[in-house]
């Protein structure tokens, strides 16, 4: 009896966890003037791509995938930006954005100990720096996927809505303080969450 009943609720989870999952989520904000731009481009290129381009960009996906689960993200950041110029597609741009910050992160963690009076992360730029990864990454990869049937529901989509949010909301943090400020890896790594699954 509790057997065939724990059973009968584990279905049931199981259940409610592919419907939550078939629920898209919201839909990306409207794209700012220059997220336009970059998508109605992207639209042009993608009627030109030919084989030879998607298959460069495939190769290049898949060495970015290898450095991205090696935890090596610099070299997948580049990788996926050689990607996307051959075919641009919502997936390589999210995984870029991400595998960029991540970089920076391990930069500011495992890099070497600045000097008196430096940052590892400065925040020279980085506000900055965030708003055009933003506008010309994160926004364009949502909008790319939002078009998508699948790609709307996907795990990616929800992640890379819940970073943007959130590296928004830092963006605007770090904007109020003082260029000498140092930014904290931590809340850094706060937003991107653990590394996401690539396959």
């Amino acid at each position: 009896m509790r057997t065939t009943l724990i059973a009968a609720l584990t279905g049931l989870w199981c259940m409610g966890l592919a419907l939550a999952r078939a629920v898209p989520a919201p839909a990306p904000a409207p794209p700012s003037e220059q997220t336009s731009r970059l998508l109605t481009q992207i639209a042009e290129h993608r009627r030109q791509a030919t084989s030879e381009d998607r298959q460069a960009a495939r190769q290049l996906q898949r060495e970015g995938d290898r450095a991205y689960r090696e935890g090596r993200y610099a070299r997948a950041e580049r990788a996926y930006g050689d990607a996307y110029p051959n075919w641009p597609d919502g997936r390589t741009y999210l995984l870029h954005a991400d595998a960029h910050w991540r970089a920076v992160r391990q930069v500011g963690t495992s890099g070497p100990a600045p000097g008196p009076g430096q940052c590892a992360i400065p925040n020279t730029h980085f506000p900055a720096d965030l708003a055009g990864s933003l506008t010309q990454h994160y926004a364009v990869g949502l909008h790319l996927l939002w078009r998508d049937r699948d790609g709307r529901t996907s795990v990616l989509y929800r992640r890379g809505r819940a970073q943007a949010d959130c590296l928004a909301a830092l963006a605007a943090h770090y904007e109020t303080l003082p260029a000498q400020t140092c930014v904290a890896p931590a809340r850094l790594a706060v937003c991107l969450g653990a590394p996401l699954t690539v396959e």
